[in-house]
């Protein structure tokens, strides 16, 4: 009997452990807890900040205006940022702390895209000679993913198994990414200019969202160079991709300049603002629920939940944005 308890209480332990560790993933369920929605981005008067749920109180992490928040990762109970600060460099911030990580002490720089894995940071965007690159937690020597200068961007970041994934433009305006540190990128469009903005890795397969060299909105799959078009028109835009049960989900703009995403391959979008105006830069799937964030077509930070053309107004005044959503 003594065994049966202690059995039946290490498994009770074992599946809470599960509960707690599953929900801290991007895209993880978190049981009947109610989720609480993060996003990063500006505030009206140009201070890089984060809101947390639908408070229109962001937390401010840098005061002095010329500073941007793109990016925003929850692990471990902690939030991080990426983006620049008011002086021009590459950093990140954790919490609510003013000060953050410099990443580059150069100004004109930038921390595109954030990521945590097993405790360490990571960070993606380009160096002050503009050679995409990423950095590994606080240290200020980058690695550089194209040699050449003005060699293109990394736009986007994300590790799995260990292995870091970097999306983004190449010295040759092709949208590509990268494997860990090699210096060799996987071309996903090899004609004209193309731009890869998002990457997303789903049962060993890469997916990376931006736009082909027609200028349509789309996604690859793999290191496939046939991407599946989701706006057979021009002037589209896939600014942000995620997985969830085997479905592809994708954020942006229609060719008519309404915020919007994609489920799958379907050409069909789901129209979260009918206005012309407003996008979506990011998103993020939570319990089946899809959690979108932008700016509406009024011009305020704001984030939708399913598709719902009612948005949550993270800053009443016109000029802020919400560029980065993470649902824990």
């Amino acid at each position: 009997m003594k065994t049966k308890i202690l059995f039946i209480a290490g498994f009770i332990i074992f599946c809470l452990l599960a509960v707690f560790f599953y929900a801290d993933q991007p895209g993880g369920s978190g049981g009947n807890i109610s989720p609480t929605v993060y996003t990063a981005g500006n505030n009206d008067e140009g201070e890089a900040c984060y809101w947390t749920g639908t408070n229109q109180t962001p937390t401010i992490i840098d005061p002095t205006v010329g500073g941007y928040a793109n990016s925003i990762f929850i692990y471990n109970n902690k939030i991080y940022t990426a983006g620049k600060n008011d002086q021009g460099q590459a950093c990140f911030w954790t919490g609510s702390s003013q000060t953050p990580t410099i990443l580059d002490t150069i100004s004109g720089t930038m921390a595109s895209s954030i990521f945590v894995y097993n405790n360490t940071v990571y960070t993606a965007g380009y160096n002050n000679r503009w050679q995409p690159c990423y950095w590994t937690g606080s240290s200020q020597t980058p690695t550089i993913l194209v040699p050449i200068v003005e060699g293109g961007y990394a736009g986007s970041i994300f590790v799995y198994n260990g292995t870091v994934y970097t999306a983004g433009l190449d010295h040759n305006n092709h949208a590509c990414y990268w494997t860990g540190s090699s210096q060799t990128p996987t071309i996903l469009d090899p004609e004209g200019v193309s731009e890869a903005y998002s990457i997303f890795v789903y049962n060993n397969t890469v997916y990376t969202a931006g736009t082909n060299n027609q200028g349509q909105a789309c996604f690859w799959t793999g290191s496939s160079q046939t991407p599946t078009i989701l706006d057979s028109s021009k002037g589209g835009c896939a600014f942000s991709i995620f997985v969830y049960n085997n479905i592809v989900y994708t954020a942006g703009v229609n060719d008519q300049g309404q915020a919007c995403y994609w489920t799958g391959s379907s050409q069909t979008p789901a129209i979260l603002d009918p206005t012309e105006g407003g996008c979506a830069y990011s998103i993020f799937i939570y319990n089946n629920t899809v959690y979108t964030a932008g700016v509406n077509d009024q011009g305020q930070a704001c984030y939708w939940t399913g598709s719902s053309q009612t948005p949550i107004i993270l800053d009443p005044t016109v000029g802020g944005y919400a560029h980065s959503i993470f649902v824990r």
